[in-house]
């Protein structure tokens, strides 16, 4: 078996893009594009792309790696449920999502601000601020 002790790099976030940065809650447009790059050099574990207001998830994007839905993306409010949305291209290792989703109906005015958690198959981790906000009102 082998270890790989010196691995202590967490999935690097190679770009990321989220469009638009502010919704109105009276207009039909309520899609929300975006995109990430991600590599890892042991294998990417979990990515998730958290839209965070006051340290509270309000908007999470599921990029699922492994199991009977890998290859999958979803997008949804941490409390009305997630829809999928589109799928990655690439590997484990280097991938790349372009997707759209949909702000549900019942979303109210927020303010919130773009974050990617990534974690390897090794357990390094991290949570990177993307530089994107979304304003809802």
């Amino acid at each position: 078996m082998l270890v790989y002790n010196s691995d202590t790099e967490p999935p690097a976030l190679l770009t990321s893009n989220f469009s638009p940065t502010e919704i109105s809650l009276d207009s039909d447009r309520r899609a929300i594009d975006f995109s990430v790059h991600i590599r890892d050099a042991r294998g990417v574990k979990l990515a998730e792309l958290r839209c965070v207001e006051e340290n509270h998830t309000l908007l999470l994007s599921r990029i699922v790696m492994s199991g009977s839905f890998a290859g999958r993306v979803s997008f949804g409010a941490i409390d009305s449920g997630f829809n999928w949305v589109s799928s990655w291209d690439g590997n484990r290792y280097d991938f790349a999502v372009s997707a759209q989703g949909l702000l549900p109906p019942e979303t109210q005015a927020l303010n919130c601000s773009w974050y990617a958690y990534l974690e390897d198959s090794l357990g390094n981790s991290q949570l990177i601020e993307t530089g994107h906000a979304l304003r809802v009102n």
